[in-house]
């Protein structure tokens, strides 16, 4: 530092491209930085090397050979000869103590059941000194084959080897190895992904920087590729194939992949491939393109197409660019030799644009002559090597509110560490010094995480963006019921940020429910992890019945047209599911809910009790008849005194009638009473003297009813008389008439 200027800066890695060639990504040229010990003989085999903190390469493969270094010279081992045509890969644990290879046999001649790994311990500072080699180690049964495998690492700091392989060759899958500070775990295999891959041992690997997720290339025989994409979850060590491309043919000729990869931000997806016509591919496509399974020339780009040549390998280095090596003038007919007098490094400068705008250029380094090569010219870095700063920094609990510990790992390379939280509402709070401080952000959002390092003379600068998120209450929303044959879509209502998980451990926003079940959401963020809960019922459409019509004693009557998630409309107007009524008619209701609609109706009659009279008692003339009349209204039955069931009954004898009607509220019973009615008899006497001023009484009356008429217009039974005459009166009654006079 030169006051506050920059005046040198650490650099993290270099390639070691061949036997006398390297690249330094800061400076972005090429230079001989380091000279091969053993010259290439063989074109069977890989490349891939590593540098240590102060970029010193110290570890590298190339062929059948590791070398490894031991002071100021390497030391070389050989591998066996299974070991080509496979993959090959170098990771270390942070302070460098242990560095791990792993590779994998490919070759056809020999077994590819197998995979292997070497265990470097350092020792003080420039020495490299081989402690394991493990050559050969089964991964779960004789029958699992290997198929390629890549390096990620989880937020919790677990490394894990991403394996592809086949077993008993049925299911291909994806397969975790966790990697401890002392080396593989080989007995605790995981298993990531169980869908049918159609890996073979030409199958690339490939983890997102931002463990979004996987892709997968396959070549096949015939010269065309299947490229899957996976999305991933490493703390939940679970991947699902979202997009499955056979016979990649989006550029008119099938492709065979030569090598892939992913953008910083994973927004775009690159590949180089060899086609039908001996030419070969640089290509980029979108990823949410690829994702729905629409790759065409609308959503992918080809930078270049060139015959006889060949765009191999392609890597994102630590500095945010993508590498791409390149070799003019080659056989290219499918096989894995290529013969050139040069090669060329291309770049593309901002690979997260899509196009031109990506700034690729073709022949931005020349690397010197070689004679031939096999893999491709480019070293294969673990994913998460791409983005070192992020992986540095560790900053939990991310939650509004709450002390959130930010840490640095790199330890060894810093002298100091200076933060800036990215959160100046906080005033002076707003940094601090030293490896381990803590902060509390008193909002949600996206906070730009500084941390500066210094070393000596040395500083650098990593930057970590940082989410603080809330306490999250996830709703999908009410209990509900579902068709048969209907799917529906569950998603959080709340939409609260963070990573979600579902009952059938997929981690997609939204879960497609085919059946009835009890279906759980768990939603991760900074503050921990909530859940919410829905249950869903199985949905018939409406199958309605009322009942048969009916009748009833005068109450009230209960209507339910009940049926599960369903609105109703009865004819009366009503809209609940169920009524109440006291009134005879027909009564209908629709009942319809998402499966279906239905209809019912029911009549219903209501009686009252019953309550009726014969009439009052009478008499009947000797040698006469009548009939009496069961007039209820209501009456659903009759029985008569002499046991008849009509509506009427004859009577033609004096004597005492009755009648039973009966319905559903009950019976009522009356009687009526009928006695002989004579033929009026009159006697007014005979006749008389009266006495001047006298009074005389008349007396026609009857023991039964009957009508009476006098001389002098009188109604009634009886009348009296004062003078002298003649006085009459006649009497008339059902059965006949009478007179009598005086």
């Amino acid at each position: 530092i030169n006051g506050a200027t920059i005046v040198a800066q650490q650099e993290s890695f270099n390639w070691v491209l061949l036997n006398k060639m390297g690249i330094a990504f800061n400076s972005h040229s090429y230079s001989g930085v380091f000279n091969h010990p053993d010259s290439m003989t063989s074109d069977l085999g890989y490349i891939s090397s590593i540098s240590n903190e102060r970029g010193e390469l110290y570890t590298y493969v190339i062929g059948d050979k590791i070398f490894i270094k031991d002071g100021s010279g390497f030391n070389t081992y050989s591998y066996v000869n299974d070991t080509v045509f496979g993959h090959c890969m170098i990771y270390a644990n942070w302070d460098y103590s242990k560095t791990f290879v792993f590779f994998s046999s490919g070759h056809p001649n020999y077994p590819q059941n197998k995979f292997g790994y070497y265990i470097i311990n350092r020792i003080g500072t420039s020495r490299f000194v081989l402690d394991t080699m493990q050559k050969f180690v089964r991964i779960r049964t004789h029958n699992t084959y290997t198929k390629g495998f890549d390096i990620f690492r989880t937020n919790n700091n677990e490394t894990f080897l991403l394996i592809g392989c086949e077993e008993n060759g049925l299911l291909s899958k994806l397969t975790a190895l966790p990697i401890n500070n002392s080396g593989p775990d080989t007995t605790a295999f995981k298993d990531v992904c169980k869908s049918n891959l159609f890996l073979n041992p030409t199958s690339i690997i490939k983890v997102s920087n931002l463990n979004q997720r996987i892709a997968i290339a396959t070549n096949g025989a015939a010269p065309s590729s299947t490229i899957h994409f996976l999305d991933f979850r490493p703390d939940l060590l679970s991947a699902h194939v979202i997009f499955l491309n056979t016979s990649l043919s989006f550029f008119n000729f099938h492709t065979r992949v030569q090598d892939m990869e992913f953008s910083p931000n994973d927004s775009i997806f690159y590949a180089t491939t060899i086609n039908t016509i001996s030419a070969s591919n640089l290509c980029q496509f979108k990823i949410q393109s690829a994702l729905s399974g629409n790759i065409n020339l609308s959503n992918s780009n080809r930078f270049a197409l060139r015959p006889h040549s060949a765009y191999r390998s392609i890597e994102l280095a630590n500095d945010g660019k993508i590498y791409v090596g390149f070799l003019p003038h080659v056989h290219v007919f499918y096989t894995q030799k290529f013969y050139s007098d040069s090669g060329y490094i291309g770049t593309i400068s901002i690979p997260d644009s899509f196009g031109l705008s990506s700034l690729y250029e073709d022949t931005t380094i020349k690397t010197n002559p070689f004679t031939m090569q096999s893999f491709g010219i480019l070293p294969e870095f673990p994913s998460f090597y791409k983005n070192i700063p992020v992986h540095n920094i560790s900053a939990a609990p991310r939650c509004v509110n709450s002390p959130t510990r930010i840490a640095h790992r790199d330890t060894l390379r810093t002298d100091s560490i200076r933060w800036n939280f990215g959160d100046p509402a906080s005033g002076a709070l707003n940094s601090a010094s030293g490896n381990v401080v803590y902060h509390t952000y008193a909002q949600s959002g996206t906070y730009l995480l500084t941390a500066f390092l210094f070393k000596g003379t040395f500083t650098d600068t990593q930057r970590l963006s940082l989410r603080i998120d809330t306490l999250a209450s996830p709703f999908l929303g009410n209990d509900t019921a579902l068709c048969a044959g209907v799917s529906m879509v569950l998603r959080d209502r709340n939409r609260f940020p963070g990573l979600p998980l579902w009952s059938d451990s997929s981690f997609y926003d939204s879960l497609p429910v085919h059946r009835p079940g009890t279906y759980w959401y768990a939603l991760d963020n900074g503050c921990g992890r909530f859940y919410d809960t829905l249950h869903i019922d199985s949905l018939l459409p409406p199958s309605l019945s009322l009942g048969n019509d009916t009748a009833l004693c005068r109450d009230t009557l209960t209507l339910n047209a009940t049926w599960p998630l369903s609105t109703y409309f009865w004819n009366t107007g009503a809209t609940d599911s169920i009524i109440r009524t006291a009134q005879s008619g027909q009564y209908r209701v629709t009942v319809s809910n998402p499966c279906g609609v239905d209809s019912g109706a029911q009549r219903i009659t209501f009686f009252d009790s019953l309550h009726f009279s014969l009439g009052s008692d009478t008499a009947m003339c000797i040698g006469d008849r009548f009939a009496l009349l069961a007039n209820v209204p209501g009456a659903q039955g009759f029985l008569w005194f002499n046991g008849n069931t009509s509506a009427s009954a004859l009577i033609n004898t004096p004597g005492q009638y009755w009648l039973r009607a009966v319905n559903l509220c009950g019976a009522f019973t009356d009687t009526l009473r009928v006695d002989t009615l004579h033929p009026p008899r009159v006697e007014l006497g005979p006749d008389t003297i009266l006495c001047k001023n006298g009074l005389l009484l008349l007396n026609a009356t009857q023991s039964s009813p009957a009508q009476y008429n006098w001389h002098n217009g009188s109604k009634d039974p009886y009348t009296f008389v004062y003078d002298s005459g003649r006085f009459w009166v006649v009497v008339n009654n059902a059965c006949g008439m009478h007179s009598d006079s005086i």
